[in-house]
This record gives C-alpha cells, structure tokens and sequence, in this order.
C-alpha cells in the first residue's frame, strides 16, 4: 500500500521525536514546528516532559 507523503512525513517527524539521538530528535521538533498541526501537540507535551538536552526542550517549546 502506498501512503501519501504527507502521511510519511508525519510518521517519521513523530518517530524522529523519540530517537535515541539528540541530534535527530532536534531536527524532528524542528520539522514538526514549522509545518504545524493540532495532532502533534500531545506527543510535543509529552516529549517535552522527559526530554534531557536542554536545545531539544527549548526546540520542543518552540514547535508548541
């Protein structure tokens, strides 16, 4: 089955969001602020409660 790309980046922008690396989940907060959309807010929140990098969280706040 094919999924929109819209569908994809949505997928891999909230995977990216619970990476190992700092570094990706940076650029995922990052990519989910400036396209923004009500369905990431909850999983925004939640990150931002057990986020430990300091420029992840203020990215984090930023998408909010």
């Amino acid at each position: 089955m094919i999924m929109p790309k819209q569908d994809t980046d949505t997928i891999r922008a909230l995977q990216g969001l619970d990476n190992s690396s700092s570094s990706t989940r940076l650029q995922a907060a990052l990519a989910v602020g400036t396209a923004p959309d009500p369905q990431f807010i909850d999983k925004l929140i939640e990150r931002c409660a057990i986020e430990p990098e300091f420029y992840v969280r203020e990215m984090l706040t930023w998408a909010l």
